[in-house]
């Protein structure tokens, strides 16, 4: 991740590309995490919970 981060507009969201994903206040979207694709089951559920973190 980078160290010039920005502030979210927005919570993050799962977008239909299946990456985890926020709006930042300069009006750009980022992509925190991911997924292999598939079924977001409890394993992506964990993976959302540690990148937030």
């Amino acid at each position: 991740m980078a160290d010039d981060l920005t502030t979210s507009l927005i919570g993050p969201t799962i977008d239909s590309e299946s990456q985890l994903t926020y709006l930042g206040e300069d009006w750009r979207r980022y992509v925190v995490l991911a997924f292999d694709g598939g079924d977001l089951g409890l394993q992506s559920s964990a993976q959302v919970t540690k990148a937030l973190c």
